[in-house]
């Protein structure tokens, strides 16, 4: 089947969008709280997709209760689930995830990220890579579960993960695991995270 792509990729952009349904506080799986001061229950479910940009026509979705989503674990579904030829996955922050970045690359496809700006609570802020202005940067760490004193001594090589964070690329037989990406900044202060080569 014939795909049209860029430089030999698709483009696949994912993301989620919540869809309002009746209320009704007995469903159990689309009933939900507003995450703000107004604490009204609703229902909805929650859809995530992903959508081809050069044929313009969805690839996947996923449907879940709003109460029980999670866009993580869906969008891993939606990765697992693909088929097609090489892709460029292009995600919103909500997918900031180190596990999802790998999962990508591992399948032989690429990501591509906007993520929090520097000084924010982001992926950023624990690479402990120092950004101005406008750059396009290489960045390699080694990740792990381990907390020892080199680990502790060099944040610059080293990015510690609590057992509690998702990465299936870490357990007792693999102690270490090298991360690498790109992280470019744009004038227009976004930063994107990314897999592709660089140019």
């Amino acid at each position: 089947m014939y795909f049209k792509s860029h430089k030999g990729y698709r483009l696949v952009a994912v993301d989620g969008s919540t869809l309002s349904i009746l209320v009704d506080v007995n469903n159990i799986e689309t009933y939900s709280f507003n995450r703000g001061k107004n604490k009204k229950g609703y229902n909805a479910f929650h859809l995530h997709a992903s959508y081809d940009l050069l044929e313009q026509n969805y690839d996947d979705i996923i449907i879940e209760g709003e109460a029980k989503y999670n866009e993580n674990v869906a969008f891993i579904d939606i990765i697992d689930g693909y088929t097609g030829k090489k892709a460029i996955f292009i995600v919103d922050r909500n997918y900031e995830s180190y596990n999802l970045f790998e999962h990508v690359s591992h399948l032989d496809n690429k990501f591509l990220i906007r993520i929090k700006d520097c000084g924010s609570n982001g992926k950023l802020k624990g690479m402990h890579v120092s950004l101005s202005g406008q750059c396009d940067v290489g960045v390699s760490r080694i990740v792990t579960f381990k907390q020892t004193k080199e680990v502790k001594k060099y944040p610059e090589k080293y990015r510690f993960f609590p057992k509690k964070i998702r990465f299936e690329y870490l357990n007792n037989d693999v102690p270490y695991y090298r991360f690498k990406c790109r992280i470019v900044r744009i004038k227009i202060g976004m930063i994107i995270m990314n897999a592709l080569p660089q140019i």
